[in-house]
């Protein structure tokens, strides 16, 4: 009687009077004659100490109940109380995995699956069926966690093993809830797997079975297993989109997460509910790049910043400044679209909140992406407002960026920063010391060539080379001018053995354009003939790629350079036929520069019209 007293007290977990029973039972009951019902109160005493580990003193109350299942297994023996026994080792087992969470971790998860593999030796699935389900289920949670500490690989398909063996029990009819807890632990395995190999056929596993477990769990009847589920389910079909590139798959992983949200409300579940809004966010931001780009980032940044909404600088730091990045992120591709300077400050701002968890000598790398983005964000705001003080700006955020990386530890994140200290210095030097500013940048985009190489980095190769003949070029006004053009040329030529039209069209046309002008000015001081007519044979190649229907704005450009070309040949030789060539080529720049809408250029061009036209009187 009074062991049917501690049990249902034990049951409403009513655990010091249950444990007060079975202390005096364990007086009054003797092992020898009774051994049944004295391994019955020890296993019982170790399930009170093990459900009072849940809510109390988990390091004391785990040892007892480790101790008193010991116990009982020493009372039970294994011919007589087998099913009793392996009951014990079932909960043995949990006690080791749980107490696996604070010391020991390895140690402790392995005499868990001991544990559990005795307790397997009993339960069969023809005999013992729901005993058998749950042990097997037991035991890849076990696996799961040695998967943290050993080979995961090898734990992880064991787990998948385990799971599998439970899901032959716990079927749909029989066992619904079970069934989907299980499947979720094997979407988790699977999920797991992905990181390591096949990675695309684990995570599709991984999603049919977070898919298969949410039949069964609804937001009414199970919401925060619901909720669980439904945040693994889109977290596997974003990764999956990665491996797959298939819109689908964000679609699906942005639907998840929006129903775990239902669930998971700011003011019950905070760091849930952040964690689902930053992994939205970054759906978002992934969608953006396949459609509705701005109201996509939109999104992205309205996610973030709830998510901000628990991750506060005070209680998660690194959280705080990862989600801060991410905003930034998302403002700069935001700017491209409308609110340029708004978004640009936007970033701007966010990086800078990242660092102030992300400090030089605790978080170096971070602190350096961080400052390089700042800096990219300076350059582009620098377009429109404030050069100087922007571009000011920029070249210190470089800098700092480059107190960290060095072409040892981060090549290719070192020749970005000094790439844009480069672009910084040539845009500084239109307001401060002309030739001292530029041969700065010179100097910027040499560091960044000394890395980026034209077999492994061809579109930065060549970009980097165009901004150095550009520099050059600019640098010819104020001294040097013979020499510094045809160092420009030099750079142009050799970025284009690099960007070739099919691979890199938009590149090739801009620095044929480039090459175009550096030829056209060098025909001022030497070679007239022979340098005007590389550049008209450069401009039609840009013109090959910028037509008056794809790229309207630089098919104007580049037809104005070619009328001023052919207006300098039509000096030397075929002076009708070169003037009619100038005219017709500033007609087709005219066709996109008009007076409502582009005055400047429109002034420029009918000016430089008007004198071909007149030369052509004469």
């Amino acid at each position: 009687m009074a062991i049917t007293n501690a049990d249902a007290l034990l049951k409403k977990n009513m655990i010091p009077d249950a444990l007060s029973i079975y202390r005096d039972l364990l007086k009054e009951v003797s092992e020898v004659r009774e051994p049944e019902r004295y391994g019955h109160i020890l296993y019982s005493r170790g399930l009170a100490y093990y459900k009072l580990a849940l809510t109390g003193d988990r390091e004391e109350s785990l040892a007892r109940s480790i101790q008193s299942f010991e116990e009982a297994l020493r009372v039970y023996s294994p011919d007589g109380y087998a099913a009793d026994r392996a009951k014990v080792q079932n909960q043995l087992g949990s006690a080791y995995s749980l107490q696996a969470e604070t010391q020991d971790k390895e140690k402790n998860l392995a005499s868990a699956v001991n544990a559990f593999e005795q307790a397997l030796q009993t339960f069969s699935p023809e005999k013992y069926p729901v005993d058998y389900a749950s042990t097997q289920d037991n035991l890849g949670q076990v696996y799961r966690k040695l998967a943290e500490v050993g080979d995961k690989e090898a734990y992880l398909t064991k787990a998948v093993k385990a799971y599998d063996a439970a899901l032959t029990v716990y079927t749909t009819p029989k066992y619904p809830v079970d069934h989907a807890l299980v499947h979720n632990n094997l979407g988790y395995a699977y999920k797991g797997l992905a990181d390591l190999k096949n990675t695309r056929d684990n995570l599709t596993k991984a999603v049919n079975a977070f898919s298969e477990s949410l039949n069964v769990l609804t937001p009414d009847k199970h919401p925060l297993e619901y909720a669980g589920t439904q945040f693994n389910l889109g977290q596997s079909c974003a990764n999956l989109y990665d491996s797959s590139g298939q819109e689908e798959y964000l679609n699906r992983a942005a639907n998840a997460l929006e129903n775990a949200l239902n669930i998971y409300v700011v003011e019950k579940y905070p760091v849930e509910y952040a964690l689902a809004q930053d992994n939205l966010g970054r759906v978002f931001e992934g969608l953006s790049h396949l459609k509705d780009r701005e109201e996509n980032l939109s999104r992205a940044i309205l996610a973030y910043g709830e998510a901000l909404k628990t991750y506060t600088v005070e209680n998660y730091p690194v959280e705080n400044a990862i989600t801060q990045s991410d905003i930034g992120e998302a403002f700069i591709g935001l700017a491209e679209l409308r609110d340029r300077e708004k978004n640009l400050f936007g970033a701007i701002l966010a990086y800078s909140e990242a660092l102030r968890t992300y400090t030089v000598d605790k978080y170096p790398a971070e602190y350096a992406e961080a400052q390089s983005n700042i800096g990219t964000a300076y350059l582009a705001l620098a377009e429109s407002q404030d050069g100087e003080g922007n571009l000011t700006e920029a070249t210190i955020a470089f800098e700092e960026a480059l107190k960290v990386y060095t072409v040892e530890n981060k090549p290719l994140e070192y020749a970005s920063a000094w790439s844009g200290l480069g672009n910084a210095y040539r845009g500084l030097a239109e307001f401060q010391n002309k030739a001292e500013t530029l041969h700065k940048a010179v100097k910027a985009y040499e560091q960044a060539l000394a890395v980026f190489s034209p077999e492994k980095n061809p579109n930065e190769y060549a970009l980097v080379l165009h901004e150095l003949g550009t520099t050059w070029m600019s640098l010819a006004e104020p001294q040097g001018k013979a020499d510094n053009l045809t160092k420009a040329v030099g750079a142009f030529t050799k970025a284009l053995t690099v960007a070739g039209m099919d691979k890199y069209p938009v590149e090739y046309a801009r620095i044929q354009n480039s090459l175009g002008t550096a030829l056209r000015y060098l025909a001022e001081i030497q070679d007239r003939d022979k340098n005007l007519t590389q550049a008209v044979a450069a401009y039609d190649q840009a013109l090959k790629v910028r037509t008056l229907e794809k790229y309207p704005n630089e098919y104007g450009l580049t037809q104005n350079n070619l009328g001023l070309a052919y207006r300098g040949l039509a000096d030397i030789r075929n002076r009708d036929a070169n003037l009619a060539k100038s005219i017709q080529a500033y007609d087709q720049a005219l066709k996109i520069y008009t007076a409502e809408k582009n005055p400047v250029y429109y002034k420029i061009v009918t000016s430089n019209l008007e004198i071909a036209k007149q030369s052509a009187k004469k």
